[in-house]
């Protein structure tokens, strides 16, 4: 199963942004990292965020998002599959954005981080992470979770990563999915 959640906090700063792309990029965790509709080091790709948030005068407020998408270990999925359902997942859900996916490898449940810059390629207009966009980009996990035979999450949950002080994702947690009440 795939869990979609949202980095607890928005990227607000070039110097979140940085350490955000620092983390999700570190070799010792990583398996592998890709870049869409952006390009090169960590630096170029800030500097690509940054030159087309100027270019539709949208450098203002939270300037990327931080997603974390991961997978429960019953599920046995490669890290080279978890890499490429993100890819799927983000080019669905993200498809005239910069994003780059980093595949983690360091914990004992494999998952992808997602940093989004919030500025549309085409529109110029930022991305909104709200309850209607987690819901679509639900509906679309749960669609690639379906091709590439993974479960699908359902109301009752028995894996859902918890964020604990440091930023890392746990493991098991026994939760009730709060969007299927909604």
């Amino acid at each position: 199963m795939a869990v979609n959640q949202s980095a607890e906090n928005k990227i607000k700063t070039v110097a979140g942004l940085t350490e955000a792309l620092a983390y999700i990029t570190n070799p010792a965790k990583i398996y592998e990292v890709s870049r869409i509709n952006c390009s090169g080091s960590n630096s170029n790709t800030l500097e690509q965020f940054r030159l087309l948030r100027l270019a539709f005068n949208q450098n203002k407020g939270i300037i990327a998002h931080h997603f974390i998408q991961s997978f429960s270990p019953n599920d046995n999925i490669t890290p080279e599959t978890v890499h490429r359902f993100g890819v799927e997942y983000v080019k669905q859900c993200f498809p005239n954005y910069q994003v780059v996916v980093s595949t983690h490898i360091d914990k004992e449940h494999l998952h992808n981080h997602i940093i989004v810059n919030s500025c549309n390629m085409i529109t110029g207009k930022k991305f909104y992470d709200n309850k209607e966009s987690m819901k679509n980009n639900r509906d679309i996990s749960d669609k690639l979770c379906r091709k590439y035979g993974v479960s699908v999450i359902s109301t009752q949950s028995e894996f859902k990563p918890n964020r604990s002080n440091n930023n890392a994702v746990s493991t098991k947690t026994k939760v009730v999915e709060n969007s299927a009440t909604e």
